[in-house]
């Protein structure tokens, strides 16, 4: 079963959120507080489902309005989402990815699953 994993670190608190297989596919640092990391995780569970997603590795590509998966290369040249909610923040970055399927695979695992997804602290 997914879930979301809060955990506390030297500058607050972080979380990240675990698919069916337990594999991490997206975390989020820095919050100061068990609250904020709490809020940053009810904005996922709220808009996973209806987030459309944007490609910034194809050229062109028209800007999505917030929330949205937004898909990008990092600096190592590795697949990568950030996801935004509806604010525009950023509510998770997820872990490289070696395939384009896998990314889109790991996109429709939050979709279906956030909202329902425990929270473990």
């Amino acid at each position: 079963m997914s879930k979301f994993v809060i955990r506390k670190n030297r500058s607050g608190y972080s979380y990240h959120f675990e698919g069916d297989d337990a594999l991490i596919l997206g975390c989020a640092d820095n919050h100061k507080t068990m609250g904020s990391a709490r809020i940053g995780i009810e904005s996922i569970r709220s808009v996973a489902a209806d987030c459309r997603t944007e490609d910034r590795t194809q050229e062109n590509v028209r800007a999505m309005r917030n929330p949205k998966f937004e898909i990008f290369r990092d600096g190592n040249k590795k697949l990568r989402f950030r996801m935004k909610a509806k604010n525009g923040q950023q509510v998770l970055m997820s872990v490289p990815f070696k395939t384009p399927e896998d990314l889109y695979a790991a996109i429709e695992v939050i979709r279906n699953t956030a909202a329902q997804a425990a929270v473990q602290d």
